[in-house]
């Protein structure tokens, strides 16, 4: 099981970018060199735009990179992260580390298993490192391998630049890709209300939140072993089961939680049931040789005892004091209870 704690941090409404844009290439790159001048062309034609074409190093070597805006066009021809040498890795490791808004740009070669992965590596990536900071703002756009078509990636790659840059980090997608000269993004508005409604209608089992108080008769059942936050309350449609002529029917009060019962559930012991110690009032007894009365206060040991209401043979409940309250009922040690009685 793996815990993550972190501080957060208000989003703060963003303002019109200063625009500082950095277009990073690679080095003796004849078609990424080629991308850049036309995307700076269709830049300069926005207002209050500063555009450079860089090389990765150049860029981890400027001062206040958190100032500018990264366009990098480092795999438009070949996956980048899979091939990159050392020196390549810890300047974009700076890079990335540093700037607040970021473009990633890929084009993809033709499908394949093996280059899908390579260039997922980027995605994936930026998924980490948007979950490491709230505030990063870093825009994957994957494009389609096509020859001669310059002026409308540049084109595709303005485009989401003004949408990403001119909105909050809230308002705008963060991946995009290319299918058949359209661009999607990788999910659709999410409406919680028709999801809820639609859940409600085709579910199995109905779910609705209701005070405990106002419920009629719940049980804890343990959904799926090993993990704990699969516990749930549901109905109990056996509590009003006929009594046996033994029987008797309590209301659970208090129950003993300890160490055990948190192994059962991470499923640690060969256990599928949770058991130990309850205190409860009688609320039906059936006529027979006994002591015990409606309204008596008892307390018994038995398993499946996270419910309101439950019933066991009359002779394993043991009858309280009324002095004794419930909370100090459930740590009696009644385990040789039936012991005690056949003495």
């Amino acid at each position: 099981m793996s815990i993550i704690v972190s501080t957060a941090v208000e989003d703060t409404a963003e303002v019109q970018p200063k625009s500082k844009v950095k277009l990073v290439v690679e080095v003796g790159s004849f078609a990424q060199n080629a991308l850049a001048h036309e995307v700076k062309v269709c830049l300069g034609l926005t207002k209050n735009t500063n555009c450079d074409i860089v090389s990765i190093h150049e860029a981890a070597s400027t001062e206040k990179r958190d100032e500018n805006i990264y366009i990098l066009l480092l795999e438009i021809e070949k996956p980048f992260i899979r091939d990159m040498n050392i020196k390549s890795y810890e300047n974009l490791q700076k890079i990335l580390f540093s700037a607040q808004q970021l473009l990633w740009v890929t084009v993809e070669e033709e499908k394949s298993s093996k280059t899908t992965s390579d260039y997922d590596m980027m995605t994936d990536l930026a998924r980490v490192l948007r979950l490491k900071n709230i505030k990063l703002k870093f825009i994957i756009m994957i494009l389609e391998s096509q020859v001669n078509v310059i002026k409308s990636q540049a084109k595709r790659i303005l485009k989401i630049f003004k949408i990403t840059t001119f909105n909050s980090l809230n308002n705008c997608e963060l991946e995009y890709i290319e299918r058949d000269k359209i661009m999607h993004i990788n999910r659709l508005v999410k409406v919680n209300d028709m999801n809820i409604d639609l859940h409600a209608k085709i579910s199995l089992q109905k779910h609705k939140i209701i005070e405990f108080e106002q419920s009629s008769s719940l049980k804890l059942i343990i959904a799926i072993l090993s993990l704990l936050d699969s516990l749930q309350f549901i109905e109990n449609t056996n509590c009003m089961k006929s009594l046996e002529a033994y029987e008797v029917k309590l209301e659970v009060k208090f129950v003993e939680v300890n160490f055990m019962n948190c192994l059962i559930v991470l499923k640690r012991v060969k256990k599928s049931t949770l058991n130990d110690e309850f205190a409860d009032i009688m609320t039906r007894v059936r006529e027979f040789d006994c002591d015990l009365q409606s309204d008596d206060r008892v307390c018994k040991e038995m398993l499946s005892y996270f419910k309101m209401y439950t019933w066991c043979d009359a002779q394993l409940v043991i009858k309280i004091s009324d002095e004794l309250s419930f909370v100090q009922a459930t740590t009696l040690l009644i385990t040789y209870v039936s012991w005690w009685i056949d003495t």
